[in-house]
């Protein structure tokens, strides 16, 4: 619904902010998600924030390694 309002008056910008987002595989898979349902995902200029107040679980967010329970249902492509 938002991408489509956006899309209509001619802006490209999506800004996502996943708040409490812990070791990162929430605003990941926002990425995910977004790069399934744009049609064109390279004309859109997207921005997703990750916070936390643990710093020690964004260090290994920054990481972007995650356990094979993390990703067990995402496909390899």
């Amino acid at each position: 619904e938002v991408v489509e309002k956006k899309a209509k008056v001619g802006d490209n910008r999506l800004r996502i902010w996943s708040a409490g987002c812990s070791t990162g595989e929430e605003p990941y898979t926002l990425s995910i998600i977004l790069h399934e349902m744009l049609e064109d995902v390279n004309s859109w200029e997207i921005e997703i924030l990750a916070s936390d107040i643990d710093e020690v679980v964004l260090e290994i967010a920054k990481e972007g390694v995650y356990e094979w329970r993390s990703v067990k249902q995402v496909p390899r492509e």
